[in-house]
Formats: structure tokens, C-alpha cells, sequence
């Protein structure tokens, strides 16, 4: 079994006592070295280096992969994936290039017809640019990055 996790609630005793001593692989998602390196410390076993190009909330740092992989590499300990804007082969090659123990894929995996998202939400995500993002909630400081047409949705749903 595997944990993901991000934010404050990870905490020491709840990663070495609960988790780790139910056999259960504890991953941390990170925007930032200084994040990662902190998780290491509490005993996580592995962590997600999440760049600015990752969908969700990627942090306030606004640092991309391509500067946050291979200080990752250099800094950390544990192994570590990618996270942010991966999407095939190439951009696999590149993040193990970059120092990384592997990717990980969420938005690419949400087009495929296993998942269990509408069909129209599939079509729009596969019709989409790479400048068909927003980022919203900047000025809360909880910054998140959605689909133009994730915002519609929300929107109509009100």
C-alpha cells in the first residue's frame, strides 16, 4: 500500500509510528528542495518533486522541473519522481536524465478510456494547448492550476 501525501500533516510520529510500521510506502509531494529535504528528515520513503508545470497546486515558489530535479539529485538521499507535465517516453528519458528515480503521470492518465472521468472532460483535456491552464487563488497564497474548461464547469455548477 502507498500514502500520498502533501502540506503540514505529515508529521514525524505519524509517518515512523503509523505508516511505516504498517509496511505502508509513505510518498510526500514537494514544490520546493527545502520541502523535500524536511520530509526526508521525518522518515518519508520516497518524495514527488512537484515543478511549476505540475497541474494541482504547485507550490509558490513558481520553480520548474528543470531547476528542481537535479538540485534533488544532488541534495536528497531517498529516491524521488518527477512530477509536472509528464507525458510520454520523452519526457521519462528527460526527468531520469535530470536525476530522477522515475515520473509521475496524473492529468495524461485521466484521457485514457480506463478512467472514470466523462467523456467530454477526456475530449476537452486532449483538445487542449499547453496554454489552456489557469492559475487561480494566487493572492490566497494556495496557488492551484486547473483547465480553462475546469473553470467553466465550476462556474455553471454554482
Amino acid at each position: 500500500m502507498c500514502f500520498y501525501c502533501y502540506g503540514k500533516q505529515t508529521s514525524s510520529s505519524i509517518v515512523k509510528q503509523r505508516f511505516k510500521d504498517a509496511g505502508i510506502i509513505v510518498i510526500h509531494k514537494c514544490t520546493a528542495i527545502r520541502h523535500a529535504l524536511s520530509a526526508e528528515k521525518l522518515g518519508v520513503d520516497l518524495v514527488s518533486i512537484d515543478g511549476f508545470e505540475c497541474a494541482g497546486h504547485p507550490g509558490e515558489d513558481d520553480v520548474t522541473n528543470l531547476i528542481l530535479l537535479p538540485l534533488a539529485a544532488r541534495k536528497l538521499k531517498i529516491p524521488f519522481l518527477a512530477s509536472g507535465g509528464f507525458g510520454d517516453g520523452k519526457g521519462l528519458a528527460a526527468a531520469l536524465a535530470l536525476g530522477a528515480d522515475g515520473i509521475n503521470m496524473g492529468t495524461r492518465f485521466m484521457a485514457t478510456k480506463e478512467a472514470p472521468v466523462h467523456d467530454n472532460i477526456k475530449q476537452q483535456m486532449v483538445k487542449a494547448s499547453e496554454r489552456d491552464t489557469v492559475l487561480m487563488f494566487r493572492t490566497l497564497h494556495n496557488t492551484a492550476r486547473y483547465p480553462v474548461f475546469y473553470l467553466f464547469i465550476y462556474l455553471f455548477s454554482i
